[in-house]
C-alpha cells in the first residue's frame, strides 16, 4: 500500500461530474505501485479516516483535474531499468531483476558474442524468464535493445516481452516486429530489412509518448516508424528473453546478447554508442572488466580511462581516495545508489583540464576533504547534484572556463567556494556558504545530519536515510530512514523542473539541493497534491481506479 500525505494542493480545477459513480462501478484495475513507504496508509484513503468511502470520493471530487505546476510524471526519471550482458550468466547488471534459465540455453564463448565475453543460445523452448517489478510498469516512453543473432524463423519469434504490455520480435519473413499495448489500443510497427540472416545485429525499438510515434532501428539506421499516442499498458506477466507469455510458441531459436530497457526515448548515438562501466571501492578491482556491479572496477579513474564519448561510469557507494581526471572526454559520472565520496587530501579531488565540454557529466557526489574540490581549466562540464565540503577550496575556473553548476551545495570550504577569473559563475538551484547570484540560490546552514562524522544526508522530520555502514552493501546502498526535529531549507529547493520521481515517497514533488537530490536516498517530504494516489503529479483516473480497487475497504481489516 502507498501513503497518500495530507498536504494542501497546489493548483484548482473543476469538479467531479456525475460520471464519477459510472466509472466507479466499472473500474476493476489499479495502476500499479512504485515507491514504498515506511508508514502502511491504505490506498484510496485521501482523509486519512482508515476506511475508503464516499468522503474519499467526495474529496477526489473536489480535487478532480488540480495537478501540479510541473509534471505529470510517470514514475521515475530517464534511466537504465535492466541490463542483460548475458555473460555467461542472467545477471541484471542495471538493478536487482535477475534471470531464471528455463530448457537447456546454452553460452557461447566471446569470439562468437556480438559483445561481452559471451552470449546465449536458445533453441526453440529454452528462455529466460525475469520476475515481474514495478520497475517494468513503463507506463510513458520506453527503449528496447539487443543484439540478435538467427536464421529466418518458420513462425514469429519473440526476442524480449512482457505479456500483452510490450513485445520485439521478429516475423516469419525475418522483419522486426514491435507492439505495445494499452488504455488507448495500443501500436505496432513492422521493419522493412532482414535481421535473420545469420549474423549478428543490433536492434532497437522505441516508443516515444511526446512525439507521439513508434521507432524500429536496425544497425544504427531508422528500419521502420509509425505515430503512436497513448499510455502503455501494465500488467504482472513476467518478463521473457526468447518468448512471450502472453502469445504461446513464439521461441526464439539462436543466440541473443545485451539486452537493455529503458523508461525513456534513447537516441541512435545514446543506443548504438553508450557503453555502461561500473566501480566499487569495497567490491571493486581494476583487473576486472567493469561491466557489471559483480565486475567493477575499484576506481573511479580506470573506468574513465577505458570509458569512450558518451559512456556512463555508475559509481557505487563508498570513498574514493584518489585524484579524478575526466581527460576531455564526453561521459557521465555518477553515482549509482547512496552518494560516493572523493576525496584527494592535499590534492585536486576532480580535474577538467582537457577541453571538457557540456557532454562532461559529474552528477551525484559528495567531494570533501581535499585542497581543492573541483579544479576547473579551460573547460565548460556539467555539475550537477554535488556536495562540495570542507575543502581548503571549493570549485576553482580558470582561463576562459564556465562550469554549468546546478542543484548543488558548497559549504564549510576554508578559502572560498566559488571563483572564476573569467566569467561570473554560472550556478544556479545551489545552496552557498558565501553567496552567489544565480536563480534559486540560497546562503542558509543546509543541516547536515552529521557533518562531523561526514555524513552530508539532509535533515528532515519526514525522513532522513541512514547508512547502514556493511561494507557488503555498498552495491545496494543499504541502510534505513529515521526522522529529525528540524528539516533542511535545500529540500524541495533544486530546479522546479527537474523530475523528482527518482526521489523516494513521499517527496515535495521538487528535487533536493546535493549529492542526494534525485536519488532514492533523498531526504523525505510531504507529497504537495491531495488525492493523488499515484504520485504522478495530476488527480486524474488513474487516482479514481485506486479508490475503486479498495473501496468500502479499511486499514484493520485488509492489513490482517
Amino acid at each position: 500500500m502507498r501513503k497518500v500525505e495530507q498536504m494542501s494542493p497546489i493548483a484548482t480545477g473543476t469538479g467531479l461530474a456525475a460520471v464519477v459513480c459510472l466509472t466507479l462501478a466499472l473500474c476493476t484495475s489499479m495502476l500499479s505501485a512504485q515507491w514504498a513507504l515506511p508508514e502502511m496508509v491504505l490506498d484510496g484513503d485521501f482523509d486519512g479516516s482508515g476506511q475508503v468511502d464516499g468522503a474519499d470520493l467526495a474529496l477526489l471530487s473536489a480535487h478532480w483535474r488540480r495537478r501540479l505546476a510541473h509534471g505529470p510524471w510517470d514514475g521515475s526519471p530517464p534511466r537504465l531499468v535492466a541490463h542483460y550482458r548475458l555473460d555467461g550468466d542472467a545477471v541484471d547488471s542495471a538493478g536487482e531483476s535477475d534471470g531464471l534459465l528455463h530448457g537447456t540455453p546454452r553460452w557461447v564463448s566471446g569470439q562468437n558474442a556480438a559483445v561481452g565475453s559471451g552470449a546465449v543460445m536458445l533453441d526453440g523452448g529454452d528462455y529466460i524468464s525475469i520476475a515481474h517489478h514495478p520497475a517494468f510498469d513503463l507506463s510513458a516512453s520506453l527503449t528496447l535493445s539487443a543484439w540478435v543473432k538467427t536464421a529466418l524463423p518458420s513462425d514469429a519469434a519473440t526476442v524480449i516481452s512482457k505479456g500483452d504490455a510490450w513485445k520485439l520480435a521478429v516475423g516469419d519473413d525475418g522483419r522486426l516486429n514491435f507492439s505495445i499495448g494499452g488504455p488507448e489500443g495500443g501500436a505496432h510497427v513492422k521493419g522493412q530489412r532482414n535481421v535473420c540472416d545469420s549474423t549478428w545485429r543490433q536492434v532497437a525499438a522505441v516508443y516515444d509518448r511526446d512525439n507521439g510515434q513508434i521507432v524500429l532501428y536496425v544497425d544504427g539506421q531508422v528500419d521502420a516508424s509509425e505515430t503512436a499516442s497513448g499510455r502503455l499498458g501494465v500488467n504482472e506477466s513476467e518478463v521473457w528473453i526468447g518468448g512471450n507469455t502472453a502469445e504461446a510458441g513464439q521461441w526464439w531459436n539462436g543466440s541473443i546478447d545485451d539486452v537493455r530497457l529503458y523508461n525513456c526515448v534513447m537516441t541512435i548515438q545514446q543506443i548504438f554508442n553508450r557503453m555502461t562501466w561500473h566501480v566499487d571501492a569495497v567490491n571493486g578491482r581494476d583487473m576486472f572488466n567493469g561491466q557489471g556491479k559483480g565486475r567493477a572496477f575499484q576506481t573511479i579513474q580506470k573506468a574513465i580511462d577505458t570509458a569512450d564519448d558518451g559512456d556512463e561510469i555508475l559509481v557505487w557507494p563508498g570513498v574514493y581516495t584518489e585524484t579524478v581526471w575526466f581527460m576531455g572526454k564526453a561521459i557521465t559520472v555518477r553515482s549509482a545508489a547512496d552518494a560516493a565520496v572523493i576525496q584527494a587530501p592535499g590534492d585536486y579531488a576532480v580535474n577538467f583540464c582537457f577541453g571538457e565540454q557540456e557532454g562532461s557529466v559529474l552528477q551525484n557526489f559528495v567531494i570533501a576533504n581535499s585542497e581543492m574540490g573541483i579544479f576547473v581549466e579551460s573547460s565548460r562540464p556539467i555539475l550537477r547534484h554535488v556536495t562540495v565540503v570542507n575543502n581548503k577550496y571549493g570549485l576553482q575556473a580558470y582561463t576562459g572556463s564556465r562550469p554549468v553548476v546546478s542543484n548543488s551545495i558548497f559549504w564549510n570550504n576554508t578559502h572560498g567556494d566559488l571563483f572564476n577569473d573569467t566569467y561570473v559563475p554560472l550556478v544556479t538551484f545551489s545552496c552557498i556558504s558565501r553567496f552567489a547570484d544565480g536563480e534559486g540560490n540560497i546562503s542558509v546552514d543546509p543541516l547536515f545530519a552529521d557533518a562531523t562524522g561526514g555524513d552530508y544526508h539532509l535533515a528532515s522530520e519526514t525522513g532522513r536515510f541512514v547508512r547502514d555502514g556493511e561494507p557488503g552493501n555498498s552495491g545496494a546502498g543499504g541502510g534505513y530512514w529515521v526522522r529529525d526535529s528540524q528539516t533542511s531549507p535545500c529540500i524541495d529547493a533544486a530546479d522546479p523542473t527537474s523530475n523528482p520521481m527518482g526521489e523516494g515517497m513521499p517527496n515535495g514533488a521538487r528535487v533536493n539541493m546535493g549529492a542526494y537530490g534525485g536519488t532514492a536516498q533523498a531526504s523525505r517530504s510531504p507529497w504537495p497534491l491531495k488525492c493523488d494516489g499515484n504520485y504522478d503529479g495530476t488527480v486524474d483516473a488513474h487516482d479514481l481506479s485506486i479508490l475503486a480497487e479498495n473501496w468500502l475497504c479499511n486499514s484493520e481489516e485488509c492489513y490482517k
